[in-house]
């Protein structure tokens, strides 16, 4: 498996069989996924035409997720990889994974991004959150209950 790209789907050895012997062609087929997860985009249509390596569906497991907060330049100063993330309507805390060393020009904002594991339908793909990210104490600017709003 490569990251970022698409994860193939697979035809079962049954499938195939059932190609092979049968007398007529069948429109139907069944793939499947490598791993459960939720279809959040179909990208064919029926009846159109697939070759080999078409995406078919956009699927993602919803249960570990990858937030992308944005903070002020001098928030983002304050926030360092491992600062814990609550996110409000999220039980469990995430991490901050990484911080985007470039401003944009638009926002004026950096990107922070942070790791939900065991998300639990608590989020959906593309929803906007409100979080607090809690520094920790050893960056010498904040203490470990000072928390930013991002």
């Amino acid at each position: 498996d490569v990251p970022g790209q698409p994860e193939p789907l697979f035809v079962t050895d049954a499938a195939i069989n059932r190609i092979r012997t049968a007398a007529d062609i069948s429109p139907l087929l069944t793939v499947s996924a490598r791993r459960a997860g939720t279809v959040l985009q179909q990208t064919t249509g029926p009846g159109q035409a697939v070759t080999a390596g078409d995406p078919l569906f956009q699927i993602a497991a919803l249960d570990h997720l990858w937030l992308e907060l944005q903070a002020t330049r001098a928030q983002a100063q304050r926030i360092a990889k491992g600062d814990a993330v609550q996110v409000a309507g999220c039980e469990g805390p995430a991490t901050v994974i990484a911080t985007s060393l470039h401003l944009d020009s638009q926002s004026q904002t950096v990107t922070v991004r942070a790791e939900l594991r065991d998300a639990d339908g608590c989020l959906s793909p593309n929803q906007y959150v409100e979080a607090s990210v809690s520094p920790r104490a050893s960056l010498g600017t904040a203490s470990n209950s000072a928390s930013k709003s991002i």
